[in-house]
C-alpha cells in the first residue's frame, strides 16, 4: 500500500509543479492517476476486509494499518480536489 502510495504521491507532485500542460499531457496524466488510485483503494477495502475478518475485530496492528491507510486514501483525495480547483479557476476567472 505504501508503494502505491508513494508512486501516486511522485506523480501528483510532478503534475502540481508542471503548468501549461498540454490536454493530452493532462490526459494521460489523469489517466494514470485514476489507475493508481483505484490500486490504492482496492489496498484499502482489502485492509478494511482483513481487519474485519479477525475474530476479535481486528488487533490493534490492523486497525492502525486501516486507520493509516484512511489517512493516505483522504491526503490523496485532497490534493486531487486542490489540482482541480487550480485547473478550473483560471477558466473561470477568464
Amino acid at each position: 500500500m505504501q508503494r502505491v502510495y508513494n508512486t501516486i504521491d511522485g506523480e501528483l507532485t510532478k503534475l502540481e509543479k508542471q503548468k501549461g500542460l498540454t490536454s493530452q499531457d493532462r490526459e494521460r496524466a489523469s489517466r494514470a492517476l485514476s489507475q493508481m488510485v483505484n490500486a490504492l483503494e482496492k489496498a484499502v477495502e482489502m485492509q478494511r476486509e482483513m481487519t474485519k475478518t479477525k475474530r476479535s475485530g481486528g488487533d490493534a496492528k490492523s486497525k492502525e494499518a486501516l486507520a493509516h491507510a484512511e489517512d493516505l486514501r483522504r491526503e490523496i483525495a485532497e490534493r486531487l480536489e486542490r489540482l482541480n480547483r487550480k485547473r478550473t479557476s483560471p477558466r473561470s476567472s477568464a
